[in-house]
């Protein structure tokens, strides 16, 4: 376009050098920036155009699923136009959907720099950012969100998320707690925060977090095993075997619940279930040495000593490999007192 617009602007002035200074001449010349503009809207439409088809068929290959090449097109697009935040949020929506989480995470803060007070920017950026383990600058972009829209429950889940990770349990409790101010029936927040609370012991409180999540979804395999955790600090081990079932009935490979159920029975001595239990742990688990050592004792109470002490042999070479102390001087008292 550019060329073009310079031979124009030649041919008009090879035309005035030949025509005498007249009241005509004068208007020949005021002709010139009329017609640059015109060339100047002729460019800007034709660019706009441009930009357009590429939004259009951006939108069209993310409906079809062709991420990859929905991604290079948003990419051309920012090229024609850097100052266009939901361009860029498009590019970081692509990327995130092909698990590119540092191009995402680009993306979204290119968006968020043009649009600061778009939440669900800086919710996306937040996303991102944790995906990548920048927790530190995850946490910072959701409290952004966080104060851009207060009644969104999203990011305080997300919080939740990046702060348990930095292994901030207080500071995790009260965001679940935030969110269930919004939404008192949140099934991933109330069964989250029932499991934070099994571990600082406050069982009645978790209890009721766990049965309203579990109300919502029966199938939630990890808020039974809390539930039975709470049932097996109080005592009342029948109701957390049953819990544990639950637990195994929907997730048959979930090696937390396995345990714990292995724990109970060795618990209620029913020692032949215990067995079952343990063997099917160290299917799942080949090399876990309280399992071996749990075995033994299951094994010892059917008074199967050899296999007894084949199990606790197994646990004592396992906790020295892993150098725990305490597990090799339990498995060793064993094997003395078989």
């Amino acid at each position: 376009m550019t060329v073009q617009k310079t031979s124009l602007f030649q041919g008009i002035l090879l035309v005035i050098a030949t025509v005498p200074i007249t009241l005509g001449s004068s208007i020949a010349l005021g002709e010139i920036p009329q017609q640059d503009n015109r060339i100047e809207q002729l460019a800007q439409n034709s660019h706009q155009g441009r930009l357009r088809e590429l939004l259009e068929r951006g939108r069209n290959l993310v409906n079809a699923g062709d991420y990859e090449a929905a991604a290079q097109v948003y990419r051309q697009a920012s090229n024609l136009d850097s100052d266009n935040a939901r361009i860029f949020s498009g590019l970081g929506y692509v990327e995130a959907t092909l698990e590119n989480y540092e191009a995402a995470a680009e993306a979204y803060e290119k968006a968020v720099e043009l649009e600061p007070d778009n939440a669900d920017f800086q919710f996306a950026l937040a996303h991102s950012l944790a995906k990548t383990e920048d927790y530190s600058a995850a946490t910072n972009a959701y409290h952004r969100a966080a104060r851009l829209d207060p009644e969104n429950i999203k990011p305080y889940l997300g919080l939740g998320v990046v702060l348990l990770r930095q292994d901030d349990r207080a500071g995790a409790l009260s965001m679940y707690e935030k969110a269930l101010t919004i939404d008192p029936n949140h099934e991933e927040a109330n069964a989250i925060l029932g499991s934070l609370l099994v571990k600082e012991g406050e069982y009645e409180k978790a209890k009721s977090h766990l049965e309203t999540a579990l109300e919502k979804n029966p199938r939630e395999a990890g808020a039974w095993v809390s539930l039975g955790q709470v049932y097996q600090a109080q005592g009342e081990l029948t109701d957390a075997q049953s819990a544990y079932q639950s637990a195994i009935r929907i997730d048959s490979q979930l090696v937390e619940a396995l345990v714990s159920l292995g724990e109970v029975q060795l618990q209620k001595e029913t020692y032949t279930r215990a067995i079952t239990t343990y063997r099917r742990i160290l299917e799942l688990a080949p090399d876990t040495p309280g399992a071996y050592y749990n075995l033994g004792l299951a094994l010892k109470g059917r008074n199967r000593n050899t296999e007894a002490r084949e199990a606790f042999e197994t646990a004592h070479d396992l906790f020295t490999e892993d150098q725990n102390a305490d597990g090799q001087e339990r498995s060793k008292m064993q094997l003395e007192n078989l």
